[in-house]
């Protein structure tokens, strides 16, 4: 091949000692990249290779009138500085002469238009000052059927397109570069007049080789896409770069722990997240969030509680990229055999999570025909996390989490969307808890108190007499009534306590004074046992098609005793409850 120096070319200087030995000195024209959108690392950040390690560098910023909107400095100190998906700042060694720079100032944001400048800060320096024009560059989708990504950018400019996996387990470091080798696999495209583009890789691209970064080359082979990164790159002419991702968002929704959603992998610009009441149906809720990042550097994400809407089995929740159909879950325990169990119509494997204040176990299962099932020996599985503690025991008081991925996600376009469904401790376990806690208080009171503390306990305890329940969640239909009389009777006792306390220890072995009123224990038969027990009579008799008259009373009587809760009367809360669940029963007759 013919000799021609590049902006790429690699040059190397060697000086060989007598005995065979040698130096080497490898020079390349500095470069740089700026990736101004993306969910972790590529979000607002410089990186650069190819200045002097040491050099103190200066950054500057300017918008598309040429006004400096960031001027600031950093050392080629041979890291790149990129915040770990696992929360935190990780620190990984590339090479001596390059550096990752992202600390700009919390709502900065890096434009197309805008030009950065990147030089050493003494003037005197040998090495180059250079500057690069943020393209418009954007990929803007994913077909998987057909293999291609899809977008935008300015017309007649290239684009390199990446898209394919990367096989890290198989890949050629001694051979990085060369084919065959692996990597990511990418396409050179040529916008069109529109400024649209497609990268096709379902036909085979041309081969360019001899750049040192592996997202730089096109190979020649074809490949099926998955995965949910996707990215457009463009140059200038002196090789310098923009990046711009194209990110599938992942939707984590839990169905009963506060109707909460979280969506991750987004970048920093505000997302419309829509709820519908089925795939492609009726919009129950919209609103534009902006992500936020969490402690210590952590990834993007929104986290939303849907503040009244009850997420439900059949919903879809969908944001811009992604959509997940709620998935139908249920979870139940079989304390003496230590097992949990339920059912996932459709689904393939399930995540199951166990544990309790001391101990946590986890670990996936098969769903088959439906049902699943997960004892201490299937939540040691190979590859997950090994449990702190030696044997599984689980109890009323144990803690249980399952999700499961959303079906559509499992082929090319894998997005990990899962439905989570958190065990909800029933009244009944909740009761004989609180009843527990009561004793053991009564060990830390005296005088008038511990008498009140007494009463209320003698109440709480025939609350759970066999007659008042079918089953741990389910009441008597004829006698369940009285568990809301006791429950009352006991609260209004409670609330005449008004200071509760006991010493605890924190995780550090430090002793702590907890305190509470006697109004917070009462609080706590409200929220674990009473309004359960209601909510659940009300979706039965909504469920069997019951008195819609007497089903509209028993709501009601829930919204005045969230009313009740507010002024801070749990006693008066329960009494509603009591008639919410009367107006259930009668609805089913």
């Amino acid at each position: 091949c013919g000799f021609g120096l590049e902006t790429d070319t690699w040059v190397d200087a060697r000086l060989l000692s007598a005995d065979g030995n040698y130096t080497i000195l490898t020079w390349q024209q500095p470069r740089f990249s700026v990736a101004f959108e993306g969910p972790i690392a590529a979000a607002n950040t410089i990186e650069a290779s190819g200045w002097q390690y040491g050099t103190l560098m200066q950054i500057q910023v300017e918008d598309e009138d040429h006004v400096v909107v960031f001027d600031g400095t950093t050392l080629v100190d041979g890291f790149n500085h990129y915040n770990s998906p696992e929360g935190g700042v990780a620190d990984v060694f590339v090479a001596q002469n390059s550096f990752s720079f992202y600390e700009f100032d919390e709502g900065f944001g890096l434009q197309p238009g805008w030009t950065v400048t990147i030089g050493p800060k003494d003037s005197s320096s040998p090495y180059p000052t250079k500057q690069h024009l943020i393209t418009n560059v954007r990929p803007t989708g994913v077909d998987f059927e057909a293999d291609t990504v899809f977008g935008t950018a300015e017309p007649a400019t290239e684009v390199i397109v990446y898209g394919c996996p990367v096989d890290w387990e198989n890949f050629d470091w001694d051979g990085y570069g060369q084919p065959p080798w692996g990597g990511v696999w990418n396409r050179r495209v040529t916008v069109e007049p529109d400024g649209t583009w497609l990268a096709d890789f379902s036909e085979p691209g041309v081969a360019r080789f001899g750049l040192d970064d592996f997202r730089e080359v096109t190979e020649t082979e074809t490949c099926e896409l998955s995965g949910y990164e996707f990215g457009a790159d463009q140059y200038d002419d002196d090789f310098d770069e923009t990046q711009r991702q194209y990110i599938i968002p992942n939707i984590d929704v839990s169905l009963n722990q506060d109707d909460w959603i979280t969506i991750g992998r987004v970048n920093n610009e505000p997302k419309l997240i829509e709820i519908l009441d089925e795939p492609g149906g009726e919009v129950l809720w919209a609103e534009l969030l902006t992500p936020y990042r969490g402690e210590d550097g952590a990834p993007f994400e929104i986290g939303y509680d849907t503040h009244g809407i009850d997420l439900k089995p059949g919903m879809e929740v969908r944001v811009p990229g992604g959509e997940l159909t709620l998935a139908e879950l249920t979870m139940d325990f079989d304390i003496d055999n230590d097992v949990v169990f339920g059912t996932a119509p459709g689904a393939v494997t399930a995540r199951v999570s166990v544990g309790d204040d001391f101990c946590w176990f986890q670990g996936s299962v098969p769903v088959v025909d439906g049902v699943w099932s997960a004892s201490g020996a299937d939540l040691f599985g190979e590859g997950e996390e090994a449990p702190d503690c030696e044997s599984f025991d689980l109890t009323k008081q144990s803690y249980a989490d399952v999700s499961v991925e959303d079906p559509t996600d499992l082929g090319n376009g894998y997005e990990g969307d899962r439905t989570r469904l958190a065990w909800e401790q029933p009244p009944q376990w909740a009761n004989e808890e609180i009843a527990g806690f009561m004793d053991f208080l009564l060990g830390e009171v005296s005088g008038k108190d511990a008498k009140n503390l007494e009463k209320a306990l003698d109440q709480v305890w025939e609350s759970l007499g066999a007659d008042y329940w079918l089953d741990y969640r389910t009441l008597d239909p004829d006698e369940g009534y009285k568990v809301f009389v006791r429950q009352a009777s006991a609260a209004e006792t409670l609330e005449q306590i008004d200071l509760l306390s006991f010493v605890d220890f924190n995780e550090e072995g430090v002793a702590e004074l907890i305190q509470f009123s006697g109004t917070d224990l009462a609080g706590w038969l409200v929220i674990a046992v009473d309004r359960p027990l209601a909510e659940l009579a009300i979706e039965q008799a909504e469920g069997a098609g019951g008195d819609a008259k007497r089903i509209e009373k028993a709501n009601l009587f829930m919204d005045r005793a969230d009313v009740a809760m507010e002024q801070g009367d749990p006693s008066v809360a329960i009494e509603h409850l009591g008639k919410a669940w009367k107006h259930a029963q009668q609805a089913s007759r």
